[in-house]
């Protein structure tokens, strides 16, 4: 064996620590309500209260008469952790990895990137979730995006959100294609920051006061024909994540290599469809 100096918690925190800088759409979805996630199965639940009726006093009422108490509604909401992708790899000595420091960053981010593009899929496809849809924030899809209707797209996102109370202080982002940043880039609006803790993450920019990140991982219609754009809050979602086993073991038949495999477990939900608004875009063009 090569691993008897393998240290679990070591290789734990190296893959985690590489996930959080790969993350795109992820990234965009509260982590808040994690907690413990020990398997596949495991359900997050989140308390919820309903609205609450602001009244207004006449100033004819007399003795500050004021309604009865309201009983707010309460609710709960369910993260399912329904999700599991695992890397299961032959590497001749485990011990001489986790002791290189470069082998072990290599090892660590090719693992993370793995891992953070099929948890970035999972999340890319809640532009599909019918709750947005049934809170009328899909709008008309855009036949063609071009240098001069690109700011349009963004300003009717936003302005849909404003709509529903989202206030102009509250962070936003749209998540594009590559197509989207080469159209918004020949319209020249596509600001830079040039602060590399800013453009972090899938960030490539700014159009307003909308982070604008990339990723080839932003979904399809049902019927293939269109992009899917989100711009949303980070409170529009949530993802909840945990690294469950990271294993070395001597394969069956192999005298002379060891193997490691590990997995996660993860889930998702959208929690509030009204801030998430859903641009689908058939086609891209950089003429008009």
């Amino acid at each position: 064996m090569a691993y008897e100096n393998f240290i679990y918690a070591v290789w734990k925190k190296g893959i985690e620590k590489e996930l959080e800088k790969k993350h795109v759409f992820v990234d965009g979805c509260t982590r808040e309500y994690e907690g413990e996630i020990k398997k596949r199965g495991d359900k997050v639940r989140i308390k919820t209260l309903g609205d609450i009726t602001i009244h207004k006093l006449a100033r004819t009422a007399v003795n500050n008469d004021i309604a009865d108490a309201e009983q707010l509604e309460d609710g709960m909401l369910e993260i399912t952790v329904d999700q599991i992708a695992y890397f299961n790899v032959s590497i001749s000595n485990i011990d001489a990895v986790q002791a290189d420091e470069n082998l072990f960053a290599e090892f660590s981010g090719k693992a993370a990137e793995g891992f953070a593009d099929d948890e970035d899929k999972f999340v890319a496809n809640f532009a599909n979730d019918t709750a947005i849809a049934a809170a009328n924030n899909v709008l008309d899809a855009v036949a063609k995006l071009t240098p001069d209707n690109v700011l349009d797209v963004i300003l009717n996102a936003t302005q849909r959100l404003y709509e529903n109370n989202v206030k102009e202080t509250t962070y936003i982002e749209a998540i594009v294609p590559p197509a989207f940043k080469s159209v918004a880039t020949k319209a020249k609006i596509l600001t830079d920051t040039n602060n590399s803790a800013t453009l972090k993450n899938g960030r490539v920019g700014q159009i307003n006061n909308v982070y604008i990140k990339m990723s080839n991982n932003v979904a399809k219609s049902s019927d293939d024909t269109k992009y899917m754009i989100m711009v949303r809050t980070k409170d529009a979602c949530a993802f909840v994540e945990q690294i469950t086993k990271i294993i070395p073991y001597s394969p069956e038949k192999k005298l002379d290599t060891d193997a490691l495999k590990g997995y996660v477990v993860y889930g998702g939900k959208v929690l509030r469809p009204k801030q998430i608004v859903v641009v689908p875009i058939a086609d891209f063009g950089l003429t008009a």
